[in-house]
C-alpha cells in the first residue's frame, strides 16, 4: 500500500509557486502527494503548469 506524502505549499523561504513547481516534478516521477495551502493562491500556480 502507497500512502501519499503531504506537503506544505505555504512553508519555506521561497514561496508557494517553488513548491508547486516542486511538486510538479514529483508528480511526474509517479509519487502521489497532497498539497496543503491556501486554495486561492495555489490553484493560479497550478493552473498555469497544466495541474
Amino acid at each position: 500500500m502507497r500512502a501519499p506524502i503531504a506537503l506544505d505549499a505555504m512553508g519555506g523561504d521561497y514561496g508557494p509557486e517553488v513548491a508547486v513547481r516542486g511538486a510538479a516534478r514529483v508528480v511526474n516521477e509517479g509519487i502521489d502527494l497532497v498539497l496543503v495551502g491556501d486554495k486561492a493562491q495555489l490553484e493560479p500556480i497550478m493552473a498555469t503548469l497544466e495541474l
